[in-house]
């Protein structure tokens, strides 16, 4: 009688712990914070749950296994379960800001025949903050799950600048408000 006691005292505390963690962490969805990427150049307000992949070795990890090493874990924001991140890049490739109305062409063709499968929510052009971008609001099959992808493309010091922000089909609801508030505070410098 005492360890069923017992075993229900623990498994109560357990719960209080659980559902702390768990309003705390949704507390960190909707406290944003500023963020930077490559010295300023991109700063935008993010979810305070959205760690840098370089906070831990965890992260690190996370990043490693879900990106293969393609992006720096520097600028990718990731929640503790993988499910939910914002990748920044400013790569390579050149690009002017003349070159948007091509891109999104060139995406709406390449993406509808590569990805037939997917689900548009929209392909437009966008001026976000004063700068403009091509985005693209589209849903795809993963391996066990749907991910929602909202990808912003422009240009930025004249090279290509892609800003994506994916989550879980089921965490949609959730997320799609924050990624909307996030995406509204994006600022590019030249």
């Amino acid at each position: 009688m005492n360890r069923t006691i017992w075993m229900c005292a623990g498994l109560a505390a357990l719960t209080l712990h659980a559902s702390t963690l768990s309003t705390a962490m949704a507390d960190d969805a909707q406290r944003f914070v500023q963020r930077a990427f490559y010295g300023g150049l991109v700063k935008l307000m993010a979810p305070a749950v959205l760690k840098r992949g370089d906070s831990s070795a965890d992260y690190e990890e996370m990043v490693r296994l879900k990106y293969g090493g393609k992006v720096s874990a520097a600028h990718v924001l990731i929640d503790y379960s993988g499910a939910v991140n914002i990748v920044v890049r400013h790569g390579p490739q050149p690009m002017r800001m003349s070159d948007l109305p091509f891109v999104l062409e060139k995406f709406k063709l390449l993406l509808r025949r590569e990805r037939p499968g997917t689900i548009w929510h929209e392909i437009a052009m966008r001026t976000v903050n004063g700068h403009k971008f091509v985005f693209l609001d589209y849903t795809t099959a993963a391996i066990d799950t749907k991910i929602r992808n909202l990808t912003l493309m422009s240009s930025a010091r004249g090279r290509m600048l892609a800003i994506s922000f994916n989550f879980t089909q089921w965490r949609t609801a959730r997320w799609l408000p924050l990624a909307k508030r996030a995406i509204a505070s994006i600022k590019v410098g030249d």
